[in-house]
């Protein structure tokens, strides 16, 4: 595993990255779902390094499953960019563990952040389980939090005033044939209204992860505002069946970067 980083002192695994022309939007900046993919990156990574690999808990009888993920994004890296991700594990509690994230520029300067919550999984009983104490071990805990969120109960809109239907693709499948976690993050900020894309960027995302969804699931997104004109509350479905895989809220913030982008290539709906 040597070149792909190491976790330090106090429990932080780091992982250098650059952001690819196939990352970026028309801005040339790093998209949200390209950006919590090197969030992914560097917690596979981290896991491979602390000895729990997918395979290792496979053997096990174990699995990760991501039950919620809180994004606060303070500035949108640029193509060619060079970044550095820092995650570590800040809790083993219960049924549930938390991880935190920062993005961090050349210079150092933190762009972006993320905690998110796991439970793990008992292959054999499907069921959630305690963190067994190699775990904890394993992982050496940090209890710095990148950001400070117990992760309270969300809602969905009680009506949707925007929707947007769309099929999970083999494109979207992780290793679990499963649409990737990224997906549900697309997914939710496309059923905010395209004023607001045209307008603005969304510089924080909460996201709870409630079902699975797999290849030809018809997925249905539902927005509603919320608290302001810049806020949006989010409800993806399966519209074959009517269950609730994911429940959102997204926070949208002028930005003059999209707005000449939009007016430029006369970007409409």
């Amino acid at each position: 595993m040597s070149g792909i980083g190491k976790i330090d002192e106090h429990g932080v695994f780091r992982h250098a990255c650059d952001v690819r022309f196939h990352d970026t939007e028309r801005t040339l900046r790093l998209t949200p779902f390209a950006l919590y993919g090197h969030l992914q990156e560097a917690a596979m990574l981290h896991s491979s390094v602390a000895g729990y690999t997918g395979d290792v808990l496979m053997d096990r009888g174990w699995a990760w499953v991501q039950n919620r993920v809180h994004l606060q994004v303070d500035r949108y890296p640029q193509w060619q960019e060079s970044l550095l991700v820092e995650t570590w594990a800040s809790s083993f509690k219960g049924m549930f563990a938390t991880r935190e994230f920062l993005l961090r520029d050349a210079e150092s300067n933190i762009v972006a952040r993320g905690s998110s919550r796991w439970v793990l999984v008992d292959l054999v009983k499907l069921k959630p389980m305690r963190m067994p104490q190699e775990l904890t071990d394993g992982y050496h805990t940090n209890t710095d939090r990148a950001v400070d969120d117990d992760f309270p109960r969300m809602r969905a809109p009680e009506s949707a005033e925007y929707s947007r239907s769309f099929h999970v693709r083999l494109s979207d499948l992780d290793t679990n044939q499963h649409a990737n976690s990224a997906c549900y993050i697309d997914w939710c900020l496309e059923s905010a209204p395209h004023e607001i894309h045209r307008t603005c960027a969304p510089t924080r995302v909460e996201l709870t992860y409630k079902k699975e969804s797999v290849l030809g699931d018809a997925i249905r997104s539902d927005g509603a505002k919320a608290i302001d004109d810049h806020t949006f509350d989010h409800a993806v479905y399966n519209d074959d069946t009517g269950e609730v895989l994911a429940l959102g809220r997204s926070y949208w913030t002028p930005d003059e970067t999209v707005q000449n982008a939009s007016a430029a290539t006369g970007l409409r709906r």
